[in-house]
């Protein structure tokens, strides 16, 4: 399978007072390249090997007056239409977000207190659930979920599991809070980090 229905294969961001149809053209062109790029990862092979997806036309022309009429910064987001096998063409359409921060860096997303002497699993399980009420708060409040994940951003597994030993090695009470590592966007991903208190 080179493609699943629904799957996001590409985005970028266009903005500005005037954006001209020809920059919208170029964006489009930059995501079809991208496209051919990641396809041709999945495959081992060159991208020029790759045949090009085919956009949806009404949905560029769609993209064209939203964003002609509402200057401002836009989303474009290429999405397969539908399963591509290797070989075929990926059929596509082209999305349009108006897109604006939703959180600024620095923003507390989720706080929760654990006591000294957590057991391991018990702060690996109060993670997660943090974690989660962060992806949801987020999604709830403009950020775009992964099509097929449903998720807005992913973390560092490295760092996560550090977190989990320094309040698991705690000799005190800690406060964790999870924080906007940068100005997040509607399009994410959430991009976060941890502080321990």
């Amino acid at each position: 399978i080179a493609a699943l229905t629904g799957e996001r294969l590409a985005q970028g961001v266009i903005s500005g007072p005037e954006t001209t149809m020809n920059q919208v053209d170029q964006a489009v062109e930059r995501l079809i390249v991208e496209t051919q790029a990641l396809l041709a990862y999945r495959f081992g092979t060159k991208p020029e090997s790759i045949k090009r997806p085919l956009v949806d036309k009404n949905s560029i022309d769609r993209a064209k007056s939203v964003i002609s009429k509402t200057p401002g910064r836009y989303l474009l987001r290429l999405t397969a239409l539908s399963n591509a096998v290797e070989g075929e063409p990926v059929m596509a359409e082209l999305e349009t977000y108006s897109t604006k921060v939703i959180f600024n860096s620095g923003d507390m997303l989720a706080e929760k207190n654990s006591n000294k002497g957590s057991q391991r699993e018990d702060v690996e399980e109060s993670l997660f659930i943090m974690l989660r009420d962060v992806n949801l708060r987020a999604a709830r409040e403009g950020v775009l979920r992964d099509p097929l994940s449903g998720n807005v951003g992913s973390i560092d597994t490295a760092e996560f599991m550090q977190v989990i030993e320094d309040i698991t090695n705690s000799k005190s009470d800690v406060i964790l809070g999870i924080y906007a590592a940068e100005d997040i966007y509607t399009e994410g991903p959430v991009k976060i980090k941890f502080k321990v208190k």
